[in-house]
């Protein structure tokens, strides 16, 4: 199946930062926005009484939004992530994200497309490369628990949402009926010498091999800069680590410098499997029907993330729902244009759904499997 290559933006942030941010990406002609509402948990210093009671930092989370773009033209890149790193301060811990991740766009309807931005200047600054996506579905009410295990890493802050899981529950039997639907979405974007350590613990600890408990990946991130805001600062408490780390990223003009052990030196326990993630951007409603087909066509289950759809320079919102799904599938790479093939007849792209559909690379992935399907896993490996 014939694809255009195209670049997909993801700002993290806090509201107001988010709509000035978007404010001024319109005038440089980016048109449409995908908005997520999400939490950024973080550690607190236990003070008073409870430094005495508790042998560890406070768990607290601060509301904040996610907003995602998709652009045609990679020349503008590095302007696209220096005017929003400029914009939010994201040099500053704890002011946000910003990366940029390449996706291979499969379909699309006629008013789903990319924007091109136009950039008088050049916007200078500094990116940073060498980072991983890491992805994480669980349970409703296991979010708090897994992101606890990344801060008490202490490298990334991970950023908490909420979806719809479809698949998987009806291949477990009887165990299907303790595992509820709702589910909460844990994302972060780390450094690649930090990814495979987070990615053992986070399974481990997380019990993720075990059935229903939940499913992770990991997925290539171009460039950009990553919150690094682990714990929240006390009035008074002066220049914390965080801010240290920031300036050192600055001075080394890389994060090479953070590397301390290779893979192996870690251990990797896990056996993970490959293979894309399929992305469907849909009108609200119409996401169930699609994923009902991909699961047809091979696909073993998927999550579906509400989304608001904003801004645009020619009215095509005008024309689009507002209120916008985000359906998240992975496949083996050799059913990629099966499941796509299916979702099209299923009617992806009818002016009830008006989807845009793209994919994208997991270099690992685990869950739950089966025997069969890890005797599977062991022959492609």
């Amino acid at each position: 199946m014939k694809t255009k290559k195209n670049l997909k933006i993801t700002v993290v942030t806090n509201k107001q930062r988010s709509n000035e941010i978007q404010r001024v990406l319109m005038s440089y002609n980016i048109r449409d926005f995908y908005r997520a509402v999400c939490r950024i948990p973080a550690l607190e210093e236990s003070t008073g009484f409870d430094r005495y009671v508790r042998n560890r930092a406070l768990y607290t989370s601060r509301p904040a939004e996610i907003i995602t773009f998709y652009i045609a033209d990679d020349q503008a890149e590095n302007d696209c992530l220096n005017l929003i790193a400029a914009i939010g301060n994201f040099y500053q811990p704890g002011s946000g994200s910003v990366f940029s991740e390449e996706v291979d766009a499969n379909e699309s309807h006629p008013l789903c497309v990319p924007s091109r931005p136009e950039f008088d200047r050049r916007i200078d600054g500094k990116l940073y490369e060498n980072l991983v996506g890491i992805f994480c579905v669980v349970q409703r009410g296991q979010g708090d628990f897994i992101s606890r295990i990344i801060l008490d890493h202490g490298s990334v802050a991970p950023t908490i949402t909420y979806g719809l899981g479809m698949g998987i529950r009806d291949k477990l039997g009887l165990l299907r009926i303790t595992i509820p639907p709702e589910k909460e979405i844990i994302s972060l974007v780390s450094t690649v010498w930090d990814a495979n350590e987070l990615l053992e613990e986070i399974v481990e600890k997380g019990r993720l091999k075990q059935p229903g408990r939940g499913f992770i990946s990991t997925y290539p991130v171009r460039k950009g800069v990553i919150n690094i805001k682990t714990a929240s600062e006390k009035a008074g408490s002066g220049v914390s680590m965080e801010h240290v780390i920031a300036a050192l990223d600055r001075l080394t003009g890389d994060l090479e410098w953070r590397r301390s052990v290779t893979d192996e030196e870690k251990g990797i326990k896990n056996r993970y499997f490959s293979g894309c993630d399929i992305n469907i951007i849909c009108n609200a409603g119409s996401g169930e029907k699609l994923v009902k087909a991909a699961i047809d066509a091979g696909c073993g289950g998927g999550t579906i993330e509400k989304l608001a759809l904003e801004g645009t320079m020619n009215d095509t919102v005008s024309c689009l729902s507002r209120a916008r799904e985000k359906c998240k599938l992975m496949v083996p790479e050799d059913k990629v244009d099966a499941v796509i093939d299916s979702i099209r007849k299923a009617g992806s792209l009818d002016d009830e759904a008006k989807s845009f559909i793209y994919h994208n690379n997991v270099m690992q992935a685990l869950t739950y499997l089966t025997p069969l399907q890890q005797k599977k896993v062991r022959k492609s490996g």
